[in-house]
């Protein structure tokens, strides 16, 4: 069976959220309007596909904060749970990423699996 996929193809990882053990959710941010910021109960992985993009963050536990600027794509990051991070576009082209969330460990800390996003807050 061969199989197209074009723009206007069928997500179901959009609408179900999961990807087999993964949580997939796909994000996008426009110039001069930053992404809000959050954080998460567990580890996630964030696929930078179209920047470039500044990541803030800070985390909680260390009092640590900083700017990743990711100037190529695609690129990869680890963000920690807990740790606070926002997007903000570099450019009018605006930016777009994926973040990767493992159900495992979603189940492991004891949170919902219905709860995909796995936000604990969204202010920094």
């Amino acid at each position: 069976m061969n199989e197209i996929i074009t723009a206007n193809s069928r997500r179901e990882w959009i609408e179900s959220g999961y990807v087999g053990d993964f949580a997939v959710r796909p994000m996008k941010a426009k110039f001069g309007q930053p992404h809000e910021g959050h954080s998460h109960w567990i580890d996630h992985l964030t696929v930078i596909l179209k920047g470039p993009v500044r990541i803030e963050w800070n985390d909680p536990e260390t009092g640590d904060s900083g700017n990743i600027d990711v100037m190529v794509t695609p690129w990869f990051l680890n963000i920690p749970a807990e740790r606070w991070h926002r997007f903000v576009p570099l450019t009018e082209e605006g930016t777009e990423w994926v973040c990767i969330f493992s159900g495992s460990q979603a189940d492991a800390r004891g949170v919902a699996r219905d709860r995909f996003d796995l936000e604990t807050k969204s202010h920094g």
